[in-house]
């Protein structure tokens, strides 16, 4: 899928999901669609010589 394709199902998708919540009693102007920030953290561990393990 090309990213041009992507961005206009996620915009069906918004539109379908904002009729449901609507449909649900939600005002219009209370729903907000943003991106998300996702921070992987990683816990290292390493053996006593400092290499990685696990």
């Amino acid at each position: 899928m090309d990213l041009k394709a992507a961005y206009a199902d996620l915009k069906n998708d918004e539109t379908a999901i904002k009729k449901y919540l609507i449909s649900k009693g939600i005002l219009g102007n209370q729903i907000i669609f943003s991106s998300v920030n996702i921070d992987k953290q990683f816990n290292t561990k390493t053996n006593e010589n400092g290499n990685q393990v696990g």
